[in-house]
């Protein structure tokens, strides 16, 4: 279990595209497959993977 004191507007934003545990799953599916590791990228490359896995889910691509 973890306690946050703050969360900017880029972590909110993260949050949201990620609280649903498929997209999450699919993106560090994603980040596997090009043969890295989520402590490899920076937060920024983490947060756009996870907007493009989820408007592919909601068909706005």
């Amino acid at each position: 279990m973890w306690i946050y004191s703050s969360l900017t507007w880029n972590g909110h934003d993260f949050l949201d595209s990620i609280k649903n545990d498929s997209i999450w799953n699919k993106v560090k599916d994603g980040i596997k497959t090009k043969g890295l590791e989520l402590g490899q990228l920076s937060f920024g490359i983490i947060k756009d993977f996870a907007k493009i896995e989820l408007k592919k889910r909601l068909g706005i691509e």
